[in-house]
């Protein structure tokens, strides 16, 4: 088993992509997997922000602030060409690619390190 990732994440869902999530967490595979329970569509990871242990939420709160023009509903965030070139930017910084996590399928609950393998920095 690896390291828990913790860090913002940056999502929206497939066929819905008119808003995007920003929310936080220290063990991201457990926040992601709560929305593939309580949604119907496939979740598509925009971009994720690493960040030292125990600061994921000083992060998030300054990209809800630095976004906050943008804000449609608590952490979901209508999206626009800022937000989304925005997105872009910080995914080049990060070298981040992103990656559509399934709602059918198997891999995500099977394999332990499926969030590290596609996010591993």
């Amino acid at each position: 088993m690896t390291d828990p990732l913790g860090g913002v994440y940056f999502l929206t869902y497939l066929g819905d992509e008119s808003k995007i999530k920003i929310g936080k967490g220290s063990i991201l595979d457990r926040r992601v997997r709560d929305y593939l329970t309580s949604h119907y569509r496939d979740i598509k990871v925009l971009c994720y922000v690493f960040s030292k242990e125990n600061m994921e939420a000083t992060l998030e709160k300054d990209f809800h602030d630095f976004f906050h023009k943008n804000r449609y509903d608590r952490e979901w965030y209508e999206s626009n060409d800022f937000l989304l070139n925005s997105i872009e930017e910080i995914k080049q910084i990060n070298n981040f690619m992103p990656f559509v996590i399934p709602r059918k399928g198997q891999d995500i609950y099977e394999d332990p390190n499926y969030f590290y393998n596609k996010m591993k920095p």
